[in-house]
């Protein structure tokens, strides 16, 4: 089932790779979580996705505010998504570096210039450098050791009992109309 997936989110990311990079660095990052840790946690799944979201949104930011152009704008995308991805799974680097060569091959099929491509990977290289280090010891794996304290509750009727509750009548008496 995970190599159908696999396949499948390989052919939708590529036939979508210049149109839109997101699309394709997220089916990268999906992959990537799924077959490394298919029973991930959600917080850790779900912060990995955010951050590496915040990547991909930070590159293409900076170089529309610098109305950079299309290919530097893919460019960036490409280089913030793989740096962050391979931050993240430094054991699936070899991946990521084949996916962002397979994504700058389309690029430069689709008209891009060299000196896009090298504006492109600046900016996104700098995004994902930045927000990785702000997020490398933002605590989010600082736990608090909780021995517990038990406390009574009660009394409360046994298990599977039914308890009815008020006005405790199956049948009321009908309505007047």
């Amino acid at each position: 089932m995970h190599v159908r997936n696999l396949i499948f989110t390989s052919l939708i990311g590529t036939a979508l790779a210049v149109d839109n990079p997101v699309i394709y660095w997220d089916s990268q990052a999906v992959t990537a979580v799924g077959s490394i840790t298919p029973g991930q946690q959600s917080v850790i799944a779900g912060r990995s996705y955010a951050i590496f979201s915040g990547a991909l949104w930070g590159a293409a930011h900076e170089t529309r505010h610098a109305k950079a152009g299309k290919n530097v704008e893919n460019a960036a995308i490409a280089y913030a998504g793989h740096n962050v991805l391979a931050g993240f799974f430094p054991n699936l680097s070899r991946n990521f570096d084949n996916a962002l060569k397979a994504y700058l091959a389309q690029i430069r099929t689709e008209g891009g210039k060299e000196a896009e491509i090298v504006k492109g990977k600046k900016v996104g290289q700098d995004v994902a450098k930045k927000l990785l280090k702000k997020r490398l010891d933002d605590g989010y794996n600082n736990y608090v050791p909780f021995n517990g304290t038990w406390t009574a509750t009660g009394p409360l009727p046994p298990a599977g009992e039914y308890i009815p509750t008020p006005p405790n009548n199956a049948f009321p008496p009908a309505t007047p109309q």
